[in-house]
């Protein structure tokens, strides 16, 4: 085989080589980094965006939060609290109009004293049934202020800075703003809302005043509700430039599809159809903005947009624009500084390219010639001649001396192999090498003894294995009996299993039956102690009872005597009057045998009462022992059902047991199984080994070996 010239010279392919090479890389490397960049920007910009929007939703929320603040503490000034609640106690009576006007011109007083004028764009105060009390807002600079009469509105116009003095008030029918003023207030909301009257945008602040009364019903005080405030800020072109220097992005809101206020006048249409025009609940903080790419008046810029809802319906939209054209001048400014380095790169590269071809491609010339020349011949006698002593000259001698190697080795080599081609395995391959060539002698030798180890081993065991394989063959049938055997007990076992599953179910549901049964008695015996507790103060209560009692017939026999006494001396003193004192002393005798009578009833009644004491203290003492014998009852029953409970918490660990050994049954089955098959196959591979291995006796009977050379197998 030769090797074909070439037209074109090494150094010419080195030189054009290293030329597009280095023009490639650095084309590729431009085209990338100015991919990447021109995306970096991109997604700088589109962050730069969503930063934007981010900090015009928290602009937003900031001042929609101070709204709430400012309405909120006009809503907590105490002489504000009071006109209004001693003007809901005027509306209630019948006083003149003349004194409710009083107390309203002293709302609009207070309202423009606490009025923020930079938060407060307008604000009205109405009355819990939607009644205007006053108003106060903001236009061209002024401050007006107000409240409603029988015949119109009296307002005072206040130019910043100034006082409002009594003078200042004045009666008119109707002005500019009065259907505003006069808007009957929303729902109360602790958060601003936001809000728009199709032109302008606005937060709203709708906030009760409260005060304290006194029910005599319930003799409690109670939180009444004497007026409400509703305060609006409207967004600012200063609001908007701020947005838009935090943001570092131009900002413009607009009112349905036309701009309400921004700093990008041009861009003053839009399209919302990509938003819904109602949505369930809407919360800014939420909102997802979307991302795409707008011309205006011919310049292109990175657009953001999310909607504004007031409440559920959509009023408007927010848009943060970013000019394109920033991020193309940095990708052609990269694309250029690349340009240069190439311009300079060629220059510097060709020459020294040009210098290092020539000096590397000779000494390669003279070692491709000599190569050539080994390749067409086939002969390894040609040796390189270089003189240099670079890596190039070590190179050639390296080659020399591999060429001796290899010359010497195939020589020995061919001689064994030629001896192997003949079925000779007694000889090897001698000498001393080095490396690889090493290596490769020792793989032989070892390959040609174990080549005749192993032939002399496989006829030995080639009868072995047709031997093994027919016992192999028995024992494959006895196993897949076996295996069918152990399959049937399997199910048999695992229909065991499945009763004894049923059963320790069944356990388990009379275990928790007891359980609720347990429980429900220890319920019982709890009501029965309590029930013993309430007998035994009754009891106590009785026996303190009789006590009394027995005290009060005591105090009875003590006046029976006494009485018998008066009974004997009124004898005796009708004794003493003769005939006169016969009637008052049958009297006498009467009153003598009813104390008698009344003592000797005292006296059985204590009798009776004692008795009665003794057996209550029994009855006592008796409740007592009863109690304590209910706290036993319910000792023993909390431990009764503590038993329960642990014997049904055991059936159920019993029952996943029992799931767990069927599921293992059920394995252990499909295993069975599996094993029965395998079997099968093992015995139908057995007799093919045998026969194989009969086949494979007779090749070997081909070889003729170091050991035993004479003998033939």
């Amino acid at each position: 085989m030769t090797i074909k010239k070439r037209d074109i010279r090494l150094r010419t392919k080195i030189l054009v080589g290293a030329c597009i090479l280095f023009s490639t890389l650095m084309i590729f490397s431009t085209v990338v980094v100015s991919v990447l960049i021109y995306q970096q920007n991109r997604d700088d910009a589109n962050e730069l965006i969503l930063h934007s929007s981010s900090i015009v939703k928290e602009s937003l929320a900031d001042l929609g939060n101070r709204l709430s603040g400012s309405t909120a503490q006009i809503t907590g000034n105490d002489a504000f609290v009071r006109s209004l609640e001693y003007l809901s106690i005027l509306q209630k009576s019948s006083v003149s109009a003349s004194e409710k006007e009083i107390i309203q011109q002293e709302i609009a007083t207070h309202l423009f004293r606490l009025v923020d004028k930079d938060t407060i764009w307008k604000s009205m105060v109405h009355s819990p049934n939607g009644d205007l009390l006053a108003f106060a807002l903001q236009q061209d600079g002024n401050l007006i202020v107000g409240y409603p009469t029988s015949e119109g509105y009296s307002i005072a116009a206040v130019e910043a800075g100034q006082n409002l003095e009594y003078d200042s008030w004045q009666n008119v029918d109707s002005f500019n703003e009065s259907e505003q003023v006069t808007k009957q207030p929303g729902k109360t909301a602790a958060e601003a809302q936001l809000v728009s009257d199709g032109k302008n945008l606005a937060f709203q602040s709708n906030q009760p005043f409260h005060t304290t009364l006194y029910d005599r019903n319930t003799n409690k005080e109670i939180q009444e509700e004497v007026g409400r405030i509703t305060s609006f800020y409207r967004l600012k072109a200063s609001d908007v430039e701020q947005m838009s220097r935090l943001g570092r992005a131009s900002v413009n809101f607009f009112v349905n599809n036309e701009l309400s206020i921004g700093n990008l006048p041009e861009y003053n249409q839009i399209d919302l159809s990509v938003f819904p025009v109602n949505v369930d609940d809407w919360d800014l903080d939420t909102q997802e903005v979307h991302l795409d790419n707008r011309k205006i008046d011919g310049i292109d810029y990175f657009h953001g947009l999310f909607p504004l809802y007031e409440g559920t319906k959509r009023i408007g939209a927010v848009a943060m624009l970013y000019k394109s054209e920033i991020a193309a001048a940095n990708t052609w400014q990269m694309i250029r500084s690349l340009a240069l380095v190439l311009i300079l790169g060629m220059i510097v590269i060709l020459p020294l390219t040009f210098f290092f071809t020539v000096r590397m491609s000779r000494p390669l010339e003279n070692m491709q010639s000599v190569i050539d020349e080994v390749t067409t011949t086939g002969e390894f006698s040609n040796r390189l001649q270089i003189k240099t002593h670079d890596e190039i000259g070590l190179t050639g001698e390296a080659y020399n001396i591999l060429m001796d190697t290899l010359q010497t080795a195939i020589d020995k080599i061919n001689n064994i192999m030629e001896k192997v081609a003949d079925g000779n395995l007694t000889e090897f391959i001698e000498g001393e090498f080095n490396g690889d060539v090493a290596k490769l002698q020792g793989s032989i030798n070892q390959a040609l003894k174990m080549l005749g180890n192993t032939i002399m081993q496989v006829v030995a065991v080639s009868d072995e294995v047709n031997a093994s394989s027919n016992e192999l063959n028995k024992a494959a049938q006895t196993l897949a009996n076996g295996s069918t055997q152990q399959a049937s007990s399997i199910e048999e076992i695992s229909s065991s299993m499945v009763e004894v599953q049923g059963r320790a179910k069944k356990s388990a549901e009379n275990a928790e039956k007891a359980l609720e049964l347990t429980t429900g008695t220890i319920e019982t015996v709890t009501q029965g102690n309590q029930q013993m507790e309430n007998m035994l103060h009754s009891m106590n209560r009785i026996h303190g009872n009789s006590l009394q009692v027995a005290k009060v017939i005591k105090v009875i026999d003590e006046i029976a005597f006494q009485t018998n006494l008066l009974a004997l001396n009124a004898a005796v003193e009708a004794a003493r009057a003769g005939k006169y004192g016969k009637g008052f002393s049958v009297v006498a005798e009467e009153v003598r045998s009813l104390a008698m009578r009344s003592a000797e009833a005292a006296r059985d009644t204590t009798g009776l009462i004692e008795n009665a004491a003794k057996e209550v203290e029994t009855g006592v003492n008796n409740a007592n022992d009863t109690a304590d014998a209910f706290d036993q009852i319910s000792d023993s029953v909390s431990k009764v059902d503590d038993l329960v409970k642990n014997i049904a918490l055991d059936s159920k660990e019993q029952q996943g047991g029992i799931n767990e050994v069927n599921a293992g049954l059920e394995q252990i089955n499909i295993v069975v199984q599996q094993n029965s098959s395998i079997s099968e196959e093992t015995s139908s591979a057995a007799s093919v080994l045998s026969s194989q291995a009969d086949s494979l006796n007779m090749l070997m009977q081909n070889f003729k070996l170091k050991e035993g050379s004479e003998k033939q197998r």
